[in-house]
């Protein structure tokens, strides 16, 4: 796999330590609101969800999207990638990856879409939202330490990327391109980084 800020990751990717810990996803529905903030989609959620990331806790405080995806595995891009940030006390950064392949439509990606606000106008308030709904069924990832994938690059993000994907139909991929045709950093190589896969 290869990635956003960011790695070249591949199916060759070493097997994680069991010592190294895991990653328990402690996500629920929360209040959220829909924002185009000039560079993608992005949706910031209230208080409640979080995450524990090798014995550490991040909370979720916003998701936005990219097309086409800033990962690859094996070199190959997916049409899109939802990244969900998280923050921990400190300040620190976690960043969940999940590829968006072109197939049934998901109705949390419609809701949403259909709520994009104008670009003079506020956030659009989307009620109680789930996260949840756009995570793949599997639980494997790729994990390595990179980059935020906006301007400056250079702040250290601890990156979990899904080994599986979610369905969204073209369509969908379709009203996101009329807004961003392209929106993602090119593919990073990945300079020396350790990429382990957590199956």
């Amino acid at each position: 796999m290869t990635g956003a800020g960011s790695t070249r990751p591949s199916r060759s990717a070493t097997p994680a330590d069991a010592d190294a810990g895991g990653l328990d996803i402690e996500w629920q529905a929360t209040e959220a609101e829909v924002v185009d903030n000039g560079h993608t989609i992005q949706v910031n959620m209230a208080e409640g969800s979080s995450i524990v990331l090798e014995g550490r806790q991040f909370s979720l405080v916003q998701f936005h999207f990219h097309l086409p995806s800033e990962h690859t595995v094996d070199g190959a891009a997916s049409p899109m990638e939802v990244h969900f940030v998280h923050a921990a006390e400190e300040g620190d950064l976690a960043v969940i990856g999940v590829f968006m392949e072109a197939g049934d439509a998901d109705p949390t990606i419609q809701s949403l879409w259909e709520a994009i606000p104008g670009p003079d106008e506020s956030p659009a308030a989307v009620g109680a939202l789930d996260p949840g709904t756009l995570l793949p069924g599997g639980r494997g990832y790729f994990r390595y330490q990179g980059s935020l994938t906006t301007p400056p690059c250079s702040e250290v993000v601890s990156w979990v990327v899904m080994t599986e994907s979610i369905s969204v139909s073209q369509a969908q991929v379709d009203v996101f391109a009329a807004l961003y045709p392209m929106n993602a950093r090119p593919v990073q190589p990945l300079n020396g980084r350790d990429l382990a896969l957590h199956p």
